[in-house]
Order: structure tokens, then sequence, then C-alpha cells
């Protein structure tokens, strides 16, 4: 009988994943815990769209920072490989696949995908493979758009919504501030103390809200 080929298998429990049924890494907004290098502390250096540009982590025998991976994008996210190098390659160390807009890269069967929350997106395409869960609010597009089409600008890293960070962010202020004015003007002194802490409370909380 052939021999079975060796296949990869990733698993996930919250954070944390599995490879080939053992702990990988820990990943979390900022980079992730590589369990595979003893629990290294690896950081993500992103751009203004979430984009993971620079890996890196902390030496301490030499006490200094130390590039892990470098990763340079296609506009609407293909990773240009001769501009993206894993510098650890050669041990065998896991690169951290969560590239553009903070999703994670697929490369299995060849193909070189992005798996959201909602939909997987074709970055050598430009469009997902799936219909927009919210296509109804954005009739003036194909369902199948990524970022309205303009990926410069805008990102969607759940893969429903790309204006929600840049537009629901400063309507939100705006509905604060409003009703901050109006507790200024007509409620009693109680209820504009109450409105003021609720108002610096909300815009706290507003940006991990919206995303």
């Amino acid at each position: 009988m052939p021999e079975r080929e060796s296949r990869t298998i990733r698993d996930y429990v919250l954070g944390l994943e599995y490879l080939n049924e053992e702990k990988e890494g820990y990943y979390h907004e900022e980079g992730r815990i590589n369990l595979l290098e003893g629990g290294r502390i690896e950081y993500t250096l992103k751009d203004h769209l979430g984009n993971g540009r620079v890996y890196c982590y902390h030496d301490a025998a030499e006490n200094e920072a130390k590039t892990l991976q470098e990763t340079h994008y296609y506009p609407f996210g293909l990773p240009i490989q001769k501009l993206s190098p894993n510098f650890e390659a050669a041990v065998g160390v896991e690169v951290n696949n969560y590239q553009y807009n903070g999703i994670e890269l697929v490369e299995d069967f060849g193909l070189q995908v992005s798996h959201a929350l909602f939909r997987t997106l074709d970055p050598q395409t430009g469009r997902w493979w799936q219909i927009d869960p919210k296509a109804e609010e954005f009739y003036a597009w194909s369902p199948y758009n990524s970022n309205l089409d303009n990926p410069i600008l805008l990102n969607d890293p759940k893969g429903d919504c790309p204006l929600c960070p840049l537009v629901i962010g400063p309507l939100l202020d705006l509905v604060l501030i409003w009703l901050f004015k109006l507790a200024q003007t007509y409620m009693k002194e109680e209820w504009k103390m109450l409105s003021q802490g609720l108002m610096g409370l909300a815009l706290l909380c507003q940006l991990p809200l919206v995303r």
C-alpha cells in the first residue's frame, strides 16, 4: 500500500491553537505566545489598517529586538513573497499567519486565502467567496466585493462591514456629544453628573465595542 501523505492539522480553542495535536501558540491582538519555542512572547507591528507588517521578539540574551518575519501585500492582501521573508524558516519555526487585516492566512491545498469571522477572502481576486451578510446595506456594490473596492482606506477584519470602524466611531461621538449637551440644558444636577460619567465611560469603551 502507498504511504499516506503527511498532513497538517490545526485545531482552535479560543486563542489557543494546536498544530498536529501539539500546542502551537496563543494568539492575541498584539501578537502571540509561541509555545513551540518555549513560550516566547512575539509582537506584531501593524499599519493603520491592522495589517501585520513586522513580527519580532525581545532577545533577552542579547538585550535587543529581533525580527522574525516581515510581510508586504498587494492591495487586497496577497503577500508579496519576495518581500515577505520568514527569518526562522531554516530552523522550522512556524510563521504567524495572522497578517492582512489581522485575518488568518490559510495555504491549504496550495491556496492563499484569508479566513475572517464571517467569510473567506480570496486576495488574488480581491473578492470574498461568500455573500456579504450585510449586503442590503451596500446595494451599490457586489455582495462579494472587498472593502468597497478601496483597500487603501478601508479594512474589514470580520468580513461583514468595511465602513464600521471608519463611520460608526465618529457617529457615536456625535450621539454622545448631543446627549451630553441635552443633559446640560434640561436635566437636574444629579442627572447631569450621571450623564457626564456615562459619556466618559462610553468614550473609553468606544473603540473596543465598535471593532
